[in-house]
């Protein structure tokens, strides 16, 4: 660890620091400060595409329902089927996305 000026004011400041202690200036390099900051934009990004699968089970599931109750007036049993399938892939893809925001964010 050594001791260096801070290039906006001049007061001694570890290299190792990752700003002056008396004004504020970033000493760390660029390196150093990107790697601080990526697990934070990687967990969020990681977050949004997880809440963007819950959402879409989640109408598949209700999709599949609304197709079972509609279909199942009528006579065919091709609706009640594919109601029940929707619902079932659905659930499946709910299931599996909590894991994986349990996984990544545990």
């Amino acid at each position: 660890m050594a001791l260096i000026s801070c290039e906006e004011c001049g007061h001694k400041v570890s290299d190792k620091a990752p700003s002056c202690i008396n004004c504020g200036y970033p000493i760390a390099g660029d390196q150093e400060v990107k790697a601080i900051g990526t697990p934070v934009t990687t967990m969020q990004e990681t977050s949004k595409a997880i809440k963007s699968h819950m959402v879409i089970a989640t109408c598949m599931i209700l999709g599949g329902c609304t197709v079972s109750l509609l279909s199942a007036g009528s006579q065919s049993a091709g609706g009640t089927s594919l109601g029940i399938w929707l619902m079932l892939l659905g659930f499946i893809w709910y299931l599996i996305t909590r894991v994986r925001g349990w996984w990544h964010h545990g």
